[in-house]
């Protein structure tokens, strides 16, 4: 092409600019202080019913508000559009834009992000999230795993500590000897160690088997769900032994997605999520903790707590057997994990006592642990 076509080539193109800016018509990439105007595929396996699932509409909403309507959301709960083992795929491949996952299924592509699930670890979930993203920020093999599956971390987000449920009260190490208890996830391995026999069921099959004695106690749920799923019934005591939380969960984004998004729009999803977490998820999941405290005080249920010095001993035993070989078996592959769970230790302590807003439904009931 010579000199005076790629000229006129210009003109033309400096002139259906001036044209498109005319009659107000965008293009897909926005100027730097607009929003983006981009409707986002949601996906996740709760029910829109579910306490979170109606905090990430809560976030949608704002989200949609403050961008004056730019950024908009087509929603797929309850496995709409992905199962939910399919979710963290689902985002990387871009099926969905946005997923909400529980990392515990995914410890082969986040080996890092599955350690916040070790039992005794943290019992106020504030603390756990503000960390979470703490960690996500300063350490980079936490963020090069997202990375690596073309994910960006919007939020972690989780819920409430395991309990005990049971017809006694088991108050020790030595009292669940033996004892046929359902668990979930590493809280199996946990219980194991303390001497149970952790039973691996569905969480709706609690009910019946405490009725029939086919288990003697119940963990891998916590307190919040004991009401509604009517285990009050076939269970007396609520007990606090100490493990904490036990299963936090990711809202991810495709990062290629995401990088296509300009950086107003990104700090919009992400700032969002920040600040409703801080000033609304966990004030609603401590209204919600309250209300489910009393539900259980009155079904006359016996709620209780370890002493700190079994506390401490279930949790030395744990973190030396259980901790040790989910580090070991990450080592092995490459995975930084021991220096992962120093530092996100010690984020967690710094961050428990700014965290005074959330309470869990044991401490709602009987008061903070000591």
């Amino acid at each position: 092409m010579n000199k005076p076509d790629r000229w006129k080539r210009g003109l033309i193109a400096v002139a259906m600019s001036a044209l498109i800016s005319g009659f107000g018509i965008t293009s897909v990439t926005q100027a730097s202080d607009e929003f983006d105007e981009v409707k986002l595929r949601y996906a996740g396996y709760l029910p829109a019913t579910h306490a979170r699932e109606l905090f990430t509409q809560k976030w949608m909403d704002e989200v949609t508000k403050r961008s004056n309507g730019r950024v908009t959301f087509d929603t797929y709960r309850d496995q709409a559009l992905l199962k939910t083992l399919d979710l963290l795929d689902g985002a990387s491949r871009g099926i969905s834009d946005i997923s909400y996952l529980a990392t515990g299924y995914y410890p082969s592509q986040l080996p890092l992000s599955t350690m916040a699930d070790l039992p005794f670890l943290s019992n106020n979930s504030q603390a756990l999230l503000a960390s979470l993203l703490q960690i996500y920020g300063e350490f980079d093999g936490m963020q090069k795993e997202y990375d690596d599956n073309n994910l960006v971390l919007l939020t972690g987000i989780s819920g409430d500590p395991t309990i005990l449920g049971s017809n006694e009260p088991l108050m020790t190490v030595e009292d669940l000897k033996g004892k046929r208890i359902r668990a979930f996830g590493l809280i199996n391995q946990a219980l194991d160690v303390l001497g149970a026999v952790p039973v691996a069921l569905p969480a709706p099959d609690i009910y019946a088997s405490m009725e029939r004695n086919v288990i003697e106690a119940y963990s891998g749920l916590p307190a919040s769900l004991i009401t509604p799923w009517s285990l009050h019934e076939v269970s007396k005591y609520v007990i606090d032994y100490g493990a904490g939380l036990y299963a936090s969960n990711a809202i991810v984004m495709n990062k290629t997605r995401f990088s296509g998004l300009n950086d107003k729009t990104q700090a919009l999803l992400k700032d969002t999520f920040a600040e409703l977490l801080k000033d609304v998820y966990i004030a609603d999941l401590a209204k919600l903790n309250r209300e489910r405290a009393k539900s259980m005080q009155d079904s006359k249920m016996e709620i209780v707590r370890w002493s700190k010095e079994e506390r401490e001993k279930a949790a030395k035993l744990v973190r030396d057997k259980v901790w040790e070989e989910a580090i070991v078996s990450r080592e092995k592959r490459g995975v930084p994990a021991r220096a992962f769970v120093a530092r996100f230790v010690e984020i967690i302590a710094e961050n428990e006592p700014k965290s005074t807003g959330y309470i869990d439904p044991v401490s709602a009931a009987i008061g903070r642990p000591d």
